[in-house]
């Protein structure tokens, strides 16, 4: 069935921190009247979620539950901070649209992080990835997803779009995405489920959201061979200079 799941965030230098705010890890579900984002026709909404700043070694959990006649949302928000280097935020659940004609719900998943003040700010790699499928009446109806991830003030491109529901089932995936990452730190997940069938004549339209992973995220091993090589070399750029500048009468001649 449908998976979206979005992360990561991997540091790669650093210099001084920054404070972070008082935020939280949240859940807001919006049913709303059109397809614009963000919406401009409210339905209804609701938030639920858990008034924290994840820090290192931290793991969050959020279980939500938004409903009314038209549509319900249901599933679990997880999030976690390895070392204050590593973090990532992942979604499971399930939209089902009950009503007549089409509908639009609106999904906002965010947490906030502190991340570790010796890296940061410092530049940061994010990658995003939505897995998922959708259930009989979903796909005769046509409906659809789009996702996307928001990194400390960086939007990456947008996933899914029409014809979505075709197959029953599809996986996209972004990144990476190199951003500014700073103490204060975070990440959301927006998704807009497009309900464009009639779930009164063709039964109720679902589309499921297991978990995904953290698979798409550079391996540290890897980002560290690309920073040794990066320090390696400017270690190797100034010795060349010291040398040129104690031994003026000499050509140097760089051999590849």
């Amino acid at each position: 069935m449908r998976r979206f799941a979005l992360a990561a965030l991997l540091i790669l230098s650093a210099t001084v921190a920054v404070a972070p705010p008082a935020h939280a890890a949240t859940v807001t579900a919006i049913e709303c009247a059109n397809n614009v984002w963000p919406c401009n026709n409210i339905i209804a909404q609701g938030t639920q979620g858990i008034n924290d700043i994840l820090g290192a070694g931290g793991a969050d959990n959020v279980n939500f539950n938004f409903g009314n006649a038209d549509v319900t949302f249901a599933g679990t928000f997880t999030s976690i901070n390895i070392g204050g280097l590593y973090v990532a935020i992942n979604g499971q659940g399930t939209a089902t649209w009950n009503a007549a004609g089409a509908g639009w719900l609106d999904v906002y998943l965010v947490q906030n992080f502190a991340l570790n003040p010796l890296f940061t700010p410092a530049i940061g790699v994010a990658n995003e990835y939505m897995n998922g499928g959708c259930n009989a009446a979903a796909t005769a109806g046509g409906d659809f997803i789009q996702g996307q991830l928001y990194a400390n003030g960086t939007l990456l491109p947008v996933m899914g779009g029409a014809g979505d529901c075709a197959a029953g089932n599809f996986n996209f995936a972004n990144g990476p995405s190199l951003h500014l990452a700073t103490q204060a730190y975070t990440l959301a997940g927006l998704a807009q489920f497009d309900f464009i069938g009639n779930a009164i004549a063709g039964g109720a339209e679902s589309i499921d959201l297991p978990y995904g992973d953290s698979e798409a995220v550079p391996e540290p091993a890897s980002i560290s061979m690309v920073g040794g090589a990066l320090l390696l070399s400017s270690i190797a750029a100034r010795r060349l200079r010291r040398q040129k500048a104690a031994q003026p009468g000499i050509a140097w001649v760089s051999v590849r």
